[in-house]
């Protein structure tokens, strides 16, 4: 390499270290001239009133309507947040119960109120009513518990709807505050009614299901799982405590992963929809005189007593009118979201000894005793209906023939005696004549006053049902042709 040659690369390698540590110079005179900008104004804030929710006795809400209600705090009670619960005092309601948070958050501005513009600094040179202050939408009297007093005053919305205007007793300012605090000392009593339900789930203690016109289904914790409970063991496996049916079989037991399918996860989605009328005089606007339905659900922590009143078409979605049984209020729900309980069929859930058979398999079914029979003829005039008669008799309510079927074939076994071959005639027979094929044949033989052992299809007799589910079968029917 010639010296020419080495000075032509010296160069060139200085030049670009020259250019570089110019731009970095010029780059960094550039942030030092950023760095000395003045910072953005940032927005202050005004503490208008700064108290403790504590300290709050009452707080009394103005409309520019003329309408006025108080709310009080409930003395020690305390919410899960550690805030005071505060009340509706109207002595007329004594059953309203609100939600906690909607109604804190009602009263926050009693005790703390921060504006984020002062609008004007003095009252009296402006126009009150340009701002909506004369006289104000909304006027809240707080009394505290050393007896000073303090008054929120609420105007109009500003021109950007982005805050409100505001005064405070004993200043002379009008003021800017935000939609949120606003918004929230505007709700309703409708708006804070509580809706709050446990949620329902396999860990329950009692369900009860009483529909109108049909037998009520009740479940209660069985005394195995109260005994497990008592030794300290939650729960005795994942599907829940062991339920127990107490009517219309008791004490029959259930298979749980089908009560979970059939009843539990379907309620999960199950939630109270708007209020429809906070406290009516007549319930039978609803159906709710005679409901349709009650649902209880418990657990050892909490319950939840339902009535379900009538369905109704609301925006084209079936509906239905909903109200705790000890409070007035009526709500609406969608009907999608429940009527599992209206379609529940407990027979699905028993643990049986008769295989089901399906009713659109079945012909017809004779039930004989030594004095009398019944015959239920189930007429199939479509491959998913029937017209069904009893003994001769048309019977139209068909969901009532169907529980009265479902009754035969939720015979379930309680226990086990000796296996033997009965030599004496059976006591009840029960004969299911099938669309096709043989027959199914059940003998029941009197064992004491409480069990009956039952033979299938001639085999050899081993299990024992209880007398009480037969007779529920014999007596629904004769309840049914009497009416």
């Amino acid at each position: 390499m010639t010296r020419k040659t080495k000075r032509a690369i010296t160069m060139t390698v200085s030049l670009v270290l020259i250019l570089a540590l110019g731009g970095i110079y010029f780059w960094q005179q550039q942030q030092e001239e950023e760095l000395a900008l003045p910072p953005p104004v940032l927005p202050t804030f005004e503490h208008l009133v700064m108290r403790t929710a504590n300290e709050v006795a009452s707080v009394t809400f103005l409309h520019a309507s003329g309408e006025s209600y108080t709310m009080v705090p409930a003395g020690e009670v305390m919410s899960h947040t550690g805030f005071p619960v505060f009340l509706w005092e109207h002595t007329n309601y004594p059953d309203f119960i609100l939600d906690n948070e909607i109604a804190r958050g009602k009263t926050n501005m009693a005790w703390g109120v921060t504006a984020s513009d002062t609008i004007h600094e003095c009252y009296t040179e402006v126009n009150l009513a340009d701002f909506g202050l004369n006289p104000p939408q909304l006027t809240l009297q707080v009394t505290f518990n050393d007896n000073t007093h303090t008054n929120v005053y609420i105007g109009s919305q500003t021109s950007d709807h982005m805050g409100y205007f505001i005064m405070v007793s004993d200043d002379n300012a009008i003021y800017r505050i935000g939609n949120a605090p606003v918004n929230r000392a505007m709700a309703t009593i409708e708006d804070m009614i509580d809706r709050y339900m446990p949620e329902i789930n396999m860990h329950a203690t009692h369900i009860r299901i009483a529909q109108r016109d049909m037998p009520e289904i009740e479940l209660i914790l069985s005394l195995e799982a109260m005994y497990h409970l008592l030794q300290g063991l939650f729960p005795e496996n994942p599907l829940g405590f062991h339920l127990m049916m107490a009517q219309p079989l008791e004490e029959w037991e259930l298979m749980h992963d089908s009560l979970e399918m059939h009843l539990i996860t379907p309620l999960e989605h199950f939630r109270l929809g708007p209020l429809v009328s906070l406290a009516p005089t007549n319930l039978a606007n609803y159906g709710l005189d005679n409901p349709s339905m009650e649902f209880f659900f418990a657990n050892f922590v909490e319950d939840v007593h339902l009535l379900f009143g009538d369905v109704f078409m609301y925006n084209d979605i079936p509906h239905i009118y909903v109200k705790f049984a000890d409070r007035p209020h009526v709500f609406r729900a969608p009907y999608q979201t429940m009527n599992v309980l209206f379609d529940f069929d407990i027979f699905r859930i028993i643990n049986r000894i008769v295989a089901l058979i399906p009713i659109t398999d079945v012909e017809s079914v004779m039930v004989t005793t030594p004095d009398s029979s019944v015959e239920l003829v189930m007429n199939h005039s479509y491959p998913n209906d029937i017209e069904p008669t009893i003994n001769g008799v048309y019977i139209a309510d068909h969901r009532a023939f169907r529980t009265a079927y479902r009754l035969l074939i939720g015979i379930s076994g309680e226990g086990e005696i000796e296996t033997h071959t009965p030599t004496v005639a059976p006591d009840i027979t029960i004969m299911y004549n099938k669309i096709e094929g043989p027959p199914t044949e059940v003998r029941l033989f009197a064992v004491d006053n409480n069990f009956y052992a039952i033979s299938l299809n001639g085999e050899e007799a081993w299990r024992l049902t209880s007398r009480r589910g037969v007779n529920t079968f014999f007596e629904f029917v004769e309840n049914l042709l009497d009416d």
